[in-house]
């Protein structure tokens, strides 16, 4: 996928399935060198599960000379970025949609699936009648981008020098994390009684967008993150 293939979907909105794709794909991003020239950046498919890998672009570009090119595959989507990664964007000045706070992504998730337990337990005392247990998943840990974890795991991954490490580790967690919100999707619509939260379709992952469109550097800078 070219960043000219990136633009075209975002702006045109006429098919609904490219139009779900661009609502449902977040741009992971980071600036992997000290000067913050070079760019990250992954693009994730946080919607519901429909067969294809999560993964869906990578690309490490000069932010210098490929400013557009940048612009072009962040623009109108939300952007989970490590701070190093939220100054490169800084600079370009992007159109996009906010700012995700990974770890309120993550609570919101805990948050939705103790909601659903209790409309379970509701129901079952509501009726007196005996129904199966929800099996909830297991949640990942957190979506911190610059949380030690992410670091380390970026440190340990393999396959190449080129510093893109925290962008594909932070990918990954995100991919995890989609994965598992589908999984509390489907034993949701599995419960007729469990449909109201929600409606009757699966749902893309719940981010949670930065309040007043901080990024996450900003965040730090302010001493609020």
């Amino acid at each position: 996928m070219t960043a000219e293939h990136a633009a075209t979907a975002d702006a045109d909105r006429t098919d609904p399935d490219l139009a779900r794709i661009v609502r449902d794909t977040v741009a992971v991003v980071d600036a992997p060198e000290q000067d913050g020239t070079a760019v990250a950046v992954w693009h994730i498919d946080v919607g519901p599960d429909i067969g294809l890998a999560r993964p869906c672009g990578a690309w490490l570009l000069d932010g210098d000379d490929n400013g557009d090119q940048v612009r072009a595959l962040v623009r109108g989507r939300r952007i989970l970025a490590t701070a190093a990664g939220a100054r490169a964007l800084a600079s370009l000045h992007p159109e996009i949609d906010g700012w995700i706070d990974g770890d309120a992504t993550v609570r919101g998730v805990h948050d939705e699936i103790d909601a659903l337990q209790q409309a379970f337990e509701q129901h079952l005392r509501e009726t007196g009648r005996s129904f199966v247990a929800p099996g909830w998943p297991q949640v990942p840990a957190g979506l911190d981008p610059d949380a030690s974890a992410v670091l380390q795991m970026a440190a340990d991954t393999t396959g190449g020098d080129d510093g893109t490490g925290a962008a594909l580790a932070l990918s990954r967690r995100l991919a995890d994390l989609a994965d598992t919100w589908q999984k509390v999707e489907r034993q949701r619509l599995a419960r007729q009684f469990l449909r109201g939260r929600g409606g009757d379709a699966h749902r893309a992952l719940p981010v949670a967008l930065r309040p007043g469109g901080r990024s996450a550097g900003e965040g730090a800078a302010a001493g609020k993150d």
